[in-house]
């Protein structure tokens, strides 16, 4: 998932991707790379969730989780 911050007094990117990361189930593998304005999160479940399971509960996350927030497509 690749979010970006819209909304300028929104919660840096640093602070955003822990609300999502612990908005998620404790067996999900997360990687991450954090810019201030931008997100790019990779998660896996270890529990065998398969691929549309976890993009929408990501997409879940990031509606219900840092304010100012959205999904994106990533940059090139």
């Amino acid at each position: 998932m690749h979010a970006v911050r819209v909304v300028a007094d929104a919660a840096p990117g640093e602070i955003a991707v822990i609300r999502l990361i612990g908005m998620l189930p404790a067996d999900w593998v997360c990687g991450q790379r954090v810019e201030e304005d931008r997100i790019w999160l990779r998660v896996h479940s270890a529990g065998g969730a398969g691929t549309d399971v976890v993009q929408e509960r990501l997409r879940a996350a990031l509606r219900e989780g840092p304010p100012g927030w959205r999904e994106t497509a990533p940059r090139p």
